[in-house]
């Protein structure tokens, strides 16, 4: 919804608000925790060069700091389309009283 006066248009698009929330998902969420979890090569690398505890240790902690960062997305994600939703809703409230209808 959008309010136009001569050449200024001020509003809210809830169907673009929805496209940009699922575009910051979709580029900014998914990619990176899918690249988060490509470790294979990280791995074969390390097991290649190093052997024992230190190793099994170093990729144990890597995966726990993986999944961490992974999650700590999940949250954000949530947060941001929360954010938006509640951005959403004050407008749709500010729309329906800006004008009353008189009788």
């Amino acid at each position: 919804m959008s309010l136009s006066i001569n050449t200024v248009t001020h509003g809210y698009s809830q169907t673009g608000a929805a496209e940009f929330v699922n575009q910051i998902h979709q580029q900014a969420i998914v990619e990176t925790k899918n690249k988060l979890g490509q470790i294979e090569k990280i791995r074969s690398t390390i097991e290649e060069g190093w052997q024992g505890q230190a190793e099994i240790n170093f990729m144990t902690n890597f995966q726990n700091g993986v999944k961490a960062v992974q999650n700590a997305l999940d949250e954000l994600d949530a947060r941001l389309t929360e954010e938006f939703n509640t951005i959403g809703q004050t407008w749709v409230e500010q729309d329906r009283d800006m004008v009353q209808v008189e009788e």
